[in-house]
């Protein structure tokens, strides 16, 4: 997946996974020369991934963040079953916006 300059690429986590992933960056590399900075990048896995397996898989990456509770684009990149506190900071976010207009500053249209 693609968005602006950011780039979402999903494969299976596993060594060979990984490889392939490695080629595809290479191909993007010598296609673009562009190279990808491995140390803004991040994996994620499963919560039922394996620890070594993982481990595996970020040596041949050499990337050494994983995605857990990190944002793209402000919200939250894994959801659990229960998405209502993943969702709260934009909604008082939007409530503390909303509260600070003050109907003297909206013009007779807006009000």
């Amino acid at each position: 997946m693609l968005f602006a300059d950011d780039c979402l690429i999903f494969t299976q986590a596993s060594g060979r996974g990984a490889e392939r992933l490695n080629a595809i960056l290479e191909a993007y590399n010598k296609g673009s020369s562009q190279m990808v900075n491995r140390d803004k990048s991040a994996i994620f896995f499963s919560s039922n991934y394996k620890e070594e397996d993982k481990k595996e898989v970020f040596e041949c990456l050499k990337i050494t963040k994983e995605a857990l509770e990190e944002r793209y684009l402000g919200l939250p990149i894994a959801l659990g079953r229960s998405t209502t506190e993943a969702f709260e900071s934009i909604c008082s976010r939007i409530r503390n916006l909303v509260s600070s207009w003050c109907e003297k500053k909206l013009n007779a249209a807006s009000r």
